[in-house]
Formats: structure tokens, sequence, C-alpha cells
């Protein structure tokens, strides 16, 4: 076969290009300090580095979820401990009531705070967190509780509120605003309990304060039941947190690997393209035709 001039510079200049073209990406990755920044660069790291980046989102939003149910409990606990500060007020205040040492007076003290202890009740029961109340179901945008004829109504409904914190995995974060104030229970409700506690230091008849005093113990036994309740889910949301955290740098570190360039690495691999690059310039200045000024030297 009769090798041309024109096919010697043909090939030096696709070498050349070639050559060129590497060195160029080398420099690209090197200057960008990622290995894969297309998926034609390489199709199986940047699948990999796409599932990981996936899986980084859902988990900042798990995160994100769990950070709001702590607060959605933290804020529940607060306003469940306030109600049970008032409830243990409420029982010495009638205590004092029953052991018959209170002047009309003292009574007529004692009726005042209480009328003020179920003001803070009632305001407790309508509790808000990022302007959605806490125990109203799922009527979070609706006043809960309101005193209607000297008794406790309830305006929510009995919906549960779940924040998701894994694949399939749902936590309830709020209570049940009937069953904080044991509304089923008639006269033995947490409000009318108080209700009836005034009534009685007001001298109105009927009212048995050795019952009053039963029925706060049972409000009280169950309040401390839904507050441990409450601790438990945010032990447990505070676990799932510490796990998170964990995943996320796992994940974070697997992704760097994936993506990041070894510069070490990066810049040898770019000295060898330019020498290979250099190589072929010298290569092609001896391949090039002489000029005529060549053979008149």
């Amino acid at each position: 076969m009769r090798v041309t001039n024109s096919m010697l510079i043909g090939n030096m200049m696709a070498n050349l290009n070639r050559n060129l073209s590497k060195m160029a990406k080398i420099q690209d990755q090197t200057s960008s300090g990622k290995l894969v920044k297309r998926p034609s660069d390489d199709p199986v790291y940047a699948a990999r580095s796409l599932m990981l980046r996936t899986n980084l989102s859902r988990m900042e939003q798990f995160n994100r979820n769990v950070d709001d149910g702590i607060s959605w409990l933290t804020t529940s606990e607060i306003a469940v401990k306030e109600i049970g500060d008032v409830l243990h007020r409420v029982r010495d205040l009638a205590l004092k009531a029953k052991n018959g040492t209170l002047s009309d007076e003292d009574r007529e003290s004692v009726s005042y705070e209480i009328e003020s202890l179920k003001d803070q009740i009632v305001q407790s029961a309508n509790t808000e967190f990022s302007g959605r109340y806490i125990f109203a179901g799922h009527k979070t945008r609706e006043k809960p509780f309101e005193v209607i004829d000297d008794s406790l109504q309830y305006n929510g409904d009995q919906g549960a509120i779940n924040y998701n914190v894994g694949a399939d995995s749902n936590i309830k974060v709020n209570i049940d605003g009937r069953r904080l104030f044991m509304l089923d229970a008639g006269d033995s409700s947490l409000y009318n309990t108080i209700d009836r506690l005034d009534k009685a230091l007001k001298g109105q008849d009927g009212y048995d304060l050795d019952g009053i005093i039963d029925d706060i113990d049972r409000n009280m036994e169950n309040v401390l039941e839904i507050r441990a309740e409450i601790g438990s889910k945010i032990n447990r949301f505070e676990l799932i947190k510490t796990r998170m955290d964990d995943d996320t740098i796992n994940i974070t570190s697997l992704m760097s690997k994936t993506e990041d360039m070894d510069l070490a690495e990066a810049i040898m691999n770019l000295k060898m393209a330019e020498s290979v690059y250099r190589a072929s310039l010298a290569a092609g200045a001896r391949i090039i035709q002489p000029t005529l000024v060549d053979f008149l030297r």
C-alpha cells in the first residue's frame, strides 16, 4: 500500500486531537474536583451517584419530619405538664376545703383561684404549634375547646396526625383532646370536676368533696399516662434522629467516594496526558513535509 503524505498528516491530526481531548477531560475533572460530571463519563458511577443523591434527599426530608415531630411533642408535653400542675394545685385546694379549716373569706379566695385555674386549663387545651391547635385532631385550624354553660365543649375530631420518618414508618404525634380531658366521663371529666369543686366551695348543695378528690386523682392518673406516652415518643424520635445522622454521614461519604476526584491521582494523570500530547506534537513536527527552505539549507 502506498503511504501518502496526506495519510501521515491525517493520522497525526487524529492522534493529536484524541490526546488533546483526553488531556482536556482530565483537566476539567481536576479543576471541578468531580470524577463524574455527565452520565457519559461513567454510566455505572453516574447511576450509583443518582441513587445516593435520591437516598440523601429522602433522608433530609425524614430528618425534617423528625425535628418537626419532636417540636410538636415537646409543645404537647409542656401543655400536658401545665394541666398536671393545675390538677395538683386543685387537689391541694380541695384537701384544704375538705379539712373544714377555711373561713368564708378563705373559701372566696380559693374559689377565685379555682376560676383562674379553669381559665388556665382552657388556655392549655387550645395550645398551638406553628399556628395549628395540637389537641384538635385533624381540625387544627379551628380552636378545639370552648366553655359553654360551665362545660368544656370539644370542636375537634379524633383524626391522627402521623409523621413519616422512614420507609413505611410513621409515628402519631397528636394527642386526642377528648381523651386528655376525659370528656366521655361526663361530670368526672377534668374541667367538670374542677367546676364541681368551684361550686362546692361556693356553698352549692349536692357536691361531695370526697368524690371530687377521687375524680381529680383519676384525671391526674390519665394526664400522667398521656405524659409518659409523649415522653416515650420523643425518645423514639431522638433514637431515629441519631440513626439518621449516622446514615447521612455514611451516604455522604459514599457519595464523595463515587463522585469526587482523587486529586493526587488526577494531577499525575494530567501530567501524563500533557507529556503524551507534547510527544504527539513533536512527532507531528517530524512528519510534516519539509518546506523548500529546508532543502535550500
